[in-house]
């Protein structure tokens, strides 16, 4: 097996006003069994209670308030400046991930030292049998 051991991840995942996602997205995250990550939420300015949240519930999450929503990709650059890591993953706010998804990826991508970009298998939320 390929040792992943030095390969950190920065996970950003934009937000806006979807703590109910939240709550099922970094449940998933914290059951990793590849352990060396570091999430990163930017809240887009969020009129529900996501930024209270995240601060309760996961005081490890490197969280990211912008005043007012700004979209998408200006979420993902200032999630992606605030990163550290080797890696950077995007994941939407409205993500479970299998306990071992990071463990998979991080073996493939040393695996591949040539490939720069990595794509999750996505299965849909309702029906776990339609690849999304």
């Amino acid at each position: 097996m390929t040792d992943t051991s030095s390969s950190g991840i920065d996970i950003v995942i934009p937000n806006w006003n979807g703590r109910q996602m939240l709550e099922i997205c970094l449940a998933s995250l914290v059951v990793q069994r590849y352990r060396n990550f570091r999430i990163i939420v930017v809240d887009n300015g969020s009129a529900d209670d996501s930024v209270a949240f995240v601060k309760d519930h996961y005081p490890e999450v490197l969280l990211v308030e912008l005043p007012e929503n700004q979209g998408f990709g200006a979420a993902v650059n200032e999630g992606i400046k605030a990163g550290t890591n080797d890696w950077v993953l995007l994941l939407n706010n409205d993500i479970e991930m299998d306990s071992l998804c990071l463990e998979i990826l991080m073996r493939e991508a040393v695996a591949e030292p040539d490939y720069k970009l990595f794509a999750l298998k996505m299965v849909s939320f309702h029906d776990r049998s339609i690849l999304d």
